[in-house]
């Protein structure tokens, strides 16, 4: 599969240390950035690693042959070959590998913990892995974490808690927190949500999709070009170059 995506620009900070506010992501003059999430080993890696986007890996210790969720090996490895790459940890199994120190994470700059999960778990998450920013989804079972106090903590807005549905408005929380908009997002409807979502979000957001980026439950590089393209698109009409 060839990548289809048009360039774009995608400038993150590799130092992801909490004395620079967790990240330059959630940095006011950050630029919002795309999340295309869900490669797996079917995925050309080359060809992935050319997409201007940030690349989200789903890893769970309980894979149960679901063609979403690759091999650690895997994993690792093709964190390695990628610009910018972000970790998604599904399941307690794999929570508790992260929780040990036990998943070598130094090719990812951001970690995403998904589901529900304990202010303080976060906290000694946010500690144990400080040069990287911790993600946790924002969603009623979750909105106490917006307490949470470690700099390099984020949150993702997923009202649908995983289920890639958009919520019938896009809201952002009050919070200092980096931010990011996901849930039912895709190729057939993201130019015309990031209308919205631009008029709540503060600088530095970022989209991120996974259920409409795949055909016959396998990654399709095809369509994550198509949503690069379109983000590409969308960010250069709404800040125009002199």
């Amino acid at each position: 599969m060839t990548d289809t995506a048009t360039s774009m620009q995608f400038a993150l900070s590799n130092d992801a240390s909490p004395t620079r506010g967790g990240s330059s992501l959630g940095s006011p003059s950050c630029s919002p950035f795309l999340t295309v999430t869900g490669a797996d080993e079917r995925t050309d890696v080359a060809a992935l690693a050319k997409l201007t986007a940030e690349i989200g890996l789903l890893y769970t210790a309980t894979p149960e042959g679901r063609n979403r969720y690759p091999r650690w090996e895997w994993i690792r490895e093709t964190s390695i070959e990628l610009r910018k790459a972000s970790l998604h940890v599904c399941g307690r199994g794999a929570r508790a590998l992260l929780m040990d120190g036990k998943l070598s994470v130094s090719g990812f700059q951001r970690i995403q913990v998904n589901g529900g999960i304990l202010a303080l778990e976060v906290e000694h998450l946010c500690t144990m892995y400080p040069r990287h920013t911790i993600i946790t989804q924002h969603h009623v079972k979750n909105a106490h974490l917006l307490a949470v106090r470690p700099i390099n903590h984020a949150i993702l807005l997923d009202t649908s808690g995983g289920r890639g549905i958009s919520p019938s408005e896009w809201t952002q929380p009050t919070t200092e927190k980096a931010v990011g908009f996901a849930g039912g997002l895709g190729p057939d409807n993201l130019a015309a949500e990031m209308l919205t979502i631009r008029e709540t979000a503060r600088p530095g957001w970022w989209a991120d999709m996974e259920g409409k980026l795949r055909v016959g439950d396998w990654f399709s590089l095809e369509l994550a070009g198509e949503v690069v393209a379109q983000f590409s698109s969308a960010n250069a009409q709404d800040d125009p170059q002199p």
